[in-house]
């Protein structure tokens, strides 16, 4: 029986499950459909880059070192421009305190 060769990332990952508490509690808090084998197959074949940020979030295990393979912080820094964009173009507009704004000269409250 061949056995598969582990992808740079499985010590990161199998910590990920070890804080997951398992494999299947890592699937379910994963959510759709991610099962437990699927997980266990991301040892030899690497973690999905779409899964690794959820991941970290879930466990604190980084992505770096999930998939040491990507360049993160080329694709942080790419993810933080097109957030410039967004944030530049938001016209949300918050009230001052109490919601409205004071009326100027009236003394008669």
């Amino acid at each position: 029986m061949k056995t598969k060769t582990p992808h740079p990332g499985a010590p990161a990952l199998r910590a990920a499950i070890k804080k997951a508490g398992g494999l299947k509690q890592l699937a379910t808090l994963i959510g759709g459909k991610t099962q437990s084998q699927t997980v266990a197959n991301w040892i030899s074949r690497g973690t999905p880059m779409e899964r690794c940020a959820l991941i970290q979030r879930l466990t604190g295990v980084r992505c770096e070192d999930l998939r040491p393979d990507l360049d993160w912080t080329a694709l942080r820094d790419a993810f933080r421009d097109d957030d410039a964009d967004v944030i530049a173009s938001s016209d949300d507009v918050q009230p001052p305190d109490g919601g409205v704004p004071p009326e100027t000269g009236d003394t008669s409250r």
